[in-house]
């Protein structure tokens, strides 16, 4: 059996047995089961090969990240919660790193890719209006901050008016 699926198989087994264990309130059961669903996330992606790519990589330390989180969270006290919260946020650094890897701005995501997608999705029998609608929507969530962060980082870095004023007075005194 490939890793993939031994991966697949051992998250979606875990994850009824958690379902199980958290309705008994059964503090072994959740140490037992919640990390076995991670895991299971880790060896899906070690067997679909996202070591073999540096955004792969990242993905693969995103998920290692979430199950560190996971289990941190299990204790359910302040100390563990506020590990596991870092731990989640360090995972979701690592999934936005993979997502913009090799690219100069999140912009760079084609409109074509996206779309492309979308007539995939729009061919397996989703809605056009969902699917097309969330694309546009994820594409303005990535692109309107990074041009207002542009924008806001132009006018900081650029010089003031009493500074290119003094920048032609010191051009103009050169012989």
């Amino acid at each position: 059996m490939p890793w993939f699926a031994i991966g697949c198989t051992l998250t979606a087994l875990s994850t009824a047995l958690l379902l199980g264990m958290e309705q008994k309130d059964s503090l072994a059961g959740r140490w037992l089961t919640k990390p076995l669903a991670s895991l299971g996330f880790v060896v899906a992606g070690l067997g679909d090969g996202l070591l073999g790519s540096a955004p792969g990589r990242w993905l693969l330390a995103g998920l290692v990240l979430s199950l560190v989180g996971d289990v941190a969270l299990i204790p359910r006290s302040s100390k563990t919660f506020l590990a596991g919260l870092g731990s989640f946020l360090l995972g979701h650094v690592a999934f936005a790193v993979a997502f913009i890897k090799d690219t100069a701005l999140v912009s760079q995501v084609g409109v074509f890719e996206l779309t492309f997608r979308g007539k995939e999705l729009n061919n397996e029998g989703f809605s056009g209006l969902l699917v097309f609608g969330t694309i546009a929507f994820l594409y303005f969530l990535m692109s309107y901050p990074l041009s207002r962060w542009g924008r806001w980082l132009e006018q900081r870095l650029a010089p003031s008016s009493s500074q290119k004023a003094k920048q032609r007075l010191r051009a103009a005194q050169r012989p």
